[in-house]
């Protein structure tokens, strides 16, 4: 959970680094694409790593969860430009992680976990508004990118506070207090009990 937080950081400074590029850079453009790329696999594996804090590696949200992280990557390393839609996806696929762990009895307060699923949906809709109600200077390609850029600023970084906050959480647990955790393949198990 740390290290995703950083690399959503990370991410954060990127995307300013290639905003401020005048021309337009494809150099820094793609450091802001492989550090999206990191800090979505990050974030998946925290994701997956909550399902199996809550013992729930065998769970139908976990089997949805596997193709929206792919979904999230992919989104996030080719299309960077689509991040309103793709961390929306990461936004799902936290909250189904965060309904396991509620249902087996590890919380994050419900106050801090409702935001930490609204941070990436609330920037896409300022993302959107912005667009919409042609806030800002138009760029070249007809867009107003102004809120879009701040939208993704603001939330990247409470983003990365909230994964740093869910893995110090993690990290504090006693290590008998995970013996919950069931290291077993999810998919291959799931789809052994559907057959019979």
């Amino acid at each position: 959970g740390q290290w995703a937080g950083i690399a959503w950081l990370l991410a954060l400074v990127t995307f300013v680094y290639q905003l401020t590029a005048n021309p337009w850079s494809v150099d820094r453009y793609l450091a802001f694409q492989l550090v999206a790329c990191a800090s979505t696999l990050l974030t998946s594996l925290l994701i997956i790593g909550l399902f199996a804090r809550a013992g729930a590696l065998r769970s139908p949200a976990l089997m949805l969860t596997l193709p929206l992280s792919l979904v999230a990557q992919a989104g996030n390393t080719v299309f960077t430009w689509m991040w309103p839609i793709t961390n929306v996806v990461v936004a799902l696929m936290l909250w189904l992680a965060l309904l396991e762990c509620r249902r087996g009895g590890l919380t994050f307060g419900d106050r801090p976990t409702r935001l930490m699923v609204l941070i990436w949906p609330l920037a896409a809709l300022v993302s959107r508004a912005g667009s919409l109600l042609q806030v800002g200077p138009m760029d070249e390609y007809g867009d107003y990118p102004l809120l879009d850029s701040w939208a993704l600023s603001i939330a990247a970084a409470a983003f990365a506070l909230a994964c740093w906050w869910i893995g110090s959480v993690l990290a504090g647990e006693d290590v008998a207090d995970t013996a919950r955790v069931k290291l077993v393949p999810a998919l291959p198990m799931a789809l052994a009990e559907s057959a019979e």
